[in-house]
């Protein structure tokens, strides 16, 4: 019975030896038995393949030897604490391979006991290079992604301090302009103009891709006439396409197509505006056709100027680049209006497409869905007859609390022929809305002083007035939320800098009562 349970103890430790051995052999990490001396006692087949060395190469060898020098010196220290302690340690070492290649292990270790009772050290390790280097990748995408937001909430913050003194620039030389000059004068006032509606579209576009990055836009889908969109179009570009002599045409649809009216647009805005500017001769068309999908439409840009090279194809949409515009000429823009347009049809989920042959011209082309509830189809003209230009005797109470900004808003209203009562803030414009003295239209800032808003104002003048005044708001903010409040109260809101002759002809329609689309 004795040597019955002998065998069966020796068949046990057998079997543990063997399972041990299978464990430490074929493990998918690196095992080193390491001597009190830091000699490697063994190894297995995972530890030779980590540093690519043979495993009878590695017995008896320090394991230092495969560490670089501040590596071995953490391997020492390491050491010392786990005989001091007994207690498992771990490290992240920067060890080197038989080739040369330098890679970063983790590396613990553990105390055990040889059969005569001396201490050994089990060191398990494994390879974290790669883990290393996605973090490190991961710290760059992040580190990057916060530049890029941090450099979007800066121009967004900056926005209205820098639209403020922009738009009274713009009025004031509106002003200017309008005055009588000797020859000489009238050029470097045609030259100040020009050179104000430049910095006005480049800031434009600058605000334009900052909202885009720091704000979520809420989408405003809604049913919208292909006419109307184009009628807007016209109104906006057919000067401009006079003044270079080019043919300016939009071919009539009676489609209805589903997209946000303010964002397509800006989408609309800035591909007639490139086509415009890089087209020298023959014209601009702008058509709405049947796509090859069912229930979708196209509405494209087709324009004769210089055409973009295959090679461009693809980086046009980036920020800032620019075809043939390494002098960064700043009458051809900042390069962000067809990012812009890209952006913005991903986030409408309207496909987005080009052709282009140098010399001959380009093709945007813009899938939308149609609009399947249809309002009241109305037979739009492309143009449309204007109310009345003048502005003679119209009242205006003007609401702004910057002091150039209102000096300027005035000087211009006032050479129209508009009585101006022009106010810092809120109490002040109470105080002018007597019975007698009522105004055909309020504009008003949006910020103004001790925490009120052009909101408040505008319905606080109406119920002391006791009829619903006219009135639209002026802001510096790029904020969409700001927008959607002012549709939510039934007001125009115009962006700083405000163009003049937006300016003029928003209060033509305020003051008849024919609003168009273009201003909801």
């Amino acid at each position: 019975m004795q040597n019955a349970e002998l065998q069966r103890v020796r068949s046990d430790l057998e079997l543990e030896r063997t399972r041990y051995f299978n464990l430490y052999e074929l493990a998918p990490v690196g095992y080193c038995t390491v001597s009190q001396a830091g000699l490697i006692v063994q190894a297995n087949l995972s530890a030779a393949n980590l540093l690519g060395v043979h495993r009878g190469e590695m017995i008896r060898k320090p394991l230092s030897a495969y560490m670089q020098r501040e590596g071995g010196d953490m391997f020492y220290l390491l050491c010392k604490r786990l005989m001091a302690t007994g207690q498992a340690q771990s490290i992240d070492v920067p060890m080197v391979k038989r080739d040369g290649m330098q890679i970063l292990v983790h590396l613990t270790a553990t105390m055990l006991k040889d059969a005569s009772g001396d201490k050994l050290m089990l060191v398990v390790l494994s390879d974290i290079t790669e883990r290393q280097q996605l973090e490190a990748l991961r710290t760059k995408k992040e580190a990057a992604e916060s530049a890029n937001q941090a450099k979007s909430r800066f121009l967004a913050a900056a926005s209205h301090d820098l639209r403020q003194p922009t738009h009274a620039m713009g009025m004031f030389v509106a002003r200017l302009a309008a005055l009588s000059h000797q020859p000489e004068a009238q050029q470097l006032v045609n030259y100040l103009a020009q050179a104000v509606s430049d910095l006005q579209e480049m800031l434009d576009a600058l605000f334009d891709v900052s909202q885009l990055e720091t704000e979520p836009l809420q989408l405003k889908v809604a049913p919208l006439s292909v006419n109307r969109l184009f009628g807007q179009m016209h109104n906006s570009f057919a000067a401009a396409a006079a003044r270079k002599g080019l043919r300016l045409r939009f071919r009539p649809s009676p489609a209805w197509v589903q997209s946000d009216p303010v964002l397509l647009h800006r989408i609309l805005l800035n591909l007639i505006s490139n086509a415009i500017r890089y087209t020298r001769q023959g014209g601009v068309l702008v058509a709405c056709r049947p796509s090859g999908n069912p229930g979708q439409a196209r509405i494209e840009v087709w324009d004769t100027g210089i055409g973009i090279a295959a090679q461009h194809h693809e980086r046009i949409f980036d920020e800032y680049f620019q075809v043939e515009n390494l002098e960064r000429d700043r009458t051809k823009g900042l390069g962000l209006g067809l990012s812009i347009v890209d952006r913005t049809c991903r986030l409408l989920n309207h496909p987005l497409s080009m052709q282009s042959i140098p010399g001959r011209g380009t093709r945007f082309s813009l899938t939308l869905p149609l609009a399947q509830d249809q309002s009241p189809v109305q037979q739009d003209p492309v143009t449309g007859v204007a109310p009345d230009d003048t502005l003679d005797g119209m009242r205006l109470l003007v609401i702004e609390d910057d002091d150039l900004g209102r000096q300027a808003v005035t000087s211009v209203l006032e050479a129209w022929g508009c009585a101006v009562t022009a106010t810092d803030g809120v109490q002040a414009a109470c105080r002018q809305m007597q019975p007698d003295r009522i105004p055909d239209v309020i504009i008003s800032d949006y910020r103004l002083r001790d925490g009120s808003n052009g909101i408040e104002a505008i319905r606080l003048l109406r119920e002391k007035a006791g009829q619903p005044i006219a009135a639209c708001l002026i802001s510096g903010d790029a904020d969409a939320r700001l927008r959607q409040l002012a549709q939510d109260e039934g007001l125009v809101l115009l962006q700083k800098p405000v163009r003049p002759a937006k300016l003029r002809q928003l209060l033509r329609h305020l003051h008849h009562n024919t609003l168009p689309q273009a201003y909801m």
